[in-house]
């Protein structure tokens, strides 16, 4: 078992994705396992749904985001966002998808849709419940 966490180079693979900042501190952002994987020509990458929250975010209208990759016929996923909106606000699912193809890249648009929702569900220490999410799509499949 720890030939099989552990790659070539010594590095032990958690399945934790972060990143170090200028002064060299860790961060874990998100997990392995919870990636999005969106088709890009004869391949597949990686895509954090975390990322991609964190965009939505800074639209004045919404409150709360979870991102989570739907099934489609091609083997991968379309992410979609389910939001809820801050009090008073409105905004339509094309504007915030546009808002994001606008200035995410294209393979972090949210082809999979918009789905607006009055609470994001949470693990008992407030993480996004992405289980819940997955098991939301689950048996969707998209074109």
């Amino acid at each position: 078992a720890w030939e099989a966490a552990v790659d070539g180079e010594g590095w032990y693979r958690t399945g934790d994705i972060g990143h170090y900042d200028e002064k060299e501190r860790l961060f874990i952002t998100d997990r392995l396992k919870e990636v999005v994987r969106i088709g890009v020509d004869n391949h597949y990458i990686n895509i954090s749904p975390v990322e991609i929250e964190q965009y939505v975010l800074t639209h004045p209208a919404v409150a709360e985001v979870a991102v989570v990759g739907v099934n489609n016929r091609a083997g991968t996923h379309r992410p979609r966002a389910y939001v809820v909106l801050q009090s008073g606000h409105t905004v339509s699912a094309d504007d915030l998808q546009i808002f994001v193809s606008d200035t995410l890249a294209y393979t972090k648009r949210l082809t999979g849709g918009v789905v607006f929702v009055d609470n994001i569900h949470r693990t008992s220490i407030g993480k996004v419940d992405r289980k819940y999410y997955r098991n939301l799509v689950i048996n969707e499949i998209l074109d």
